[in-house]
């Protein structure tokens, strides 16, 4: 299992957890997402797409794309190599899909929230031709679809906890 992410030490900010939680309540994911992910500086951004995708490992199994980008995700020196991910991922989609352990469905959601969550990690590389900003406010939906799939309700409450949260108070 990879180390925990540890998020930067910068000045300290609030995240609006509470209207993020009542939008997520009320089924507005993407308002949720985007309220947590604006108010983030790009390396918590990153601690928080990890934590993200570690959950969807734990509870679904490995998907190679997603062990490459928590690799990727937890030396920051690395993040640059995330555009490779993604280059790498549009050459598998004429390839059979390597083998899961969950669903087809399960699988192309969670591939998803991979894919949004490399564009984050590349982006706060800094490097230039940076992917769409709104990539990060995308995952909310997406991790939500992967919840759905999975169809176990402590999953989505959990799931839920994990996408709420500030990762600076979670580093372990």
């Amino acid at each position: 299992m990879n180390r925990p992410l540890q998020p930067t030490r910068v000045r300290p900010y609030r995240l609006p957890l509470a209207t993020a939680h009542q939008q997520w309540a009320d089924g507005k994911h993407l308002e949720a997402a985007k309220l947590i992910f604006e108010a983030m500086i790009p390396a918590d951004r990153v601690a928080w797409v990890a934590g993200i995708l570690q959950f969807c490992e734990d509870r679904c199994g490995p998907l190679p794309e997603v062990a490459a980008l928590l690799n990727i995700a937890h030396n920051p020196e690395n993040w640059h190599q995330a555009k490779e991910q993604i280059l790498h991922r549009a050459s598998l989609r004429s390839s059979p899909a390597p083998a899961f352990a969950g669903s087809v469905e399960v699988r192309e959601r969670l591939s998803e929230v991979a894919y949004l969550a490399t564009k984050v990690v590349y982006n706060a590389s800094g490097q230039p031709a940076p992917y769409d900003h709104n990539a990060g406010w995308k995952v909310g939906p997406a991790f939500f679809n992967v919840l759905a799939s999975l169809g176990e309700p402590v999953a989505m409450q959990s799931g839920a906890t994990t996408i709420l949260r500030n990762p600076r108070r979670h580093a372990a």
